[in-house]
């Protein structure tokens, strides 16, 4: 399996409180033929390049009566556990929008750090911070996160305490 969404529900009334996605999957590439073979290629060749990082967790939300519980750092765990267990992941990374500092501070508080490529120019190395343009047109920076597969937890359950 190369996607996973994982649902936090309210244990008295079944409610759905919280989500978080985390994927594995090749990233798509940019579709320059409609032909479906040329496609196929394409995807592979994508698959190859391992063109964006992976895994990589996304659309993590909490409803906003449900927020300061815990339930936002129990899905993004979960979503570390099943990267290890599952993909044997030794990173798991995410994307935050620029602008939104106090999420990335949270993030950076679990252990997450923005991503950087080293370029060299005339001999001086200069570390420059990944950023991507998203389909809205705001900037995300490229945050990940080492994984210890020794710290892994039960994974039998699909359950995660609160």
């Amino acid at each position: 399996m190369h996607s996973i969404m994982l649902v936090a529900c309210k244990t008295t009334d079944g409610r759905v409180i919280g989500v978080c996605e985390v994927d594995n999957s090749p990233p798509l590439p940019k579709r320059k033929s409609r032909n479906y073979f040329e496609m196929v290629e394409e995807f592979q060749q994508a698959e190859k390049d391992q063109l964006e990082p992976r895994p990589y967790m996304f659309n993590l939300a909490v409803h906003k009566d449900s927020r300061r519980q815990g339930i936002a750092t129990a899905l993004v765990r979960k979503c570390e556990d099943i990267a290890v267990t599952q993909w044997k992941a030794q990173k798991l990374h995410l994307k935050v929008r620029e602008e939104s500092k106090m999420t990335k501070a949270w993030y950076e508080n679990l252990g997450y750090k923005v991503m950087v490529a080293d370029n060299r120019n005339d001999g001086e190395e200069h570390q420059q911070v990944i950023k991507e343009t998203l389909y809205d047109g705001s900037v995300a920076v490229v945050l990940f996160r080492n994984l210890d597969p020794s710290l892994k937890q039960n994974t039998t359950s699909n359950k995660v305490n609160l």
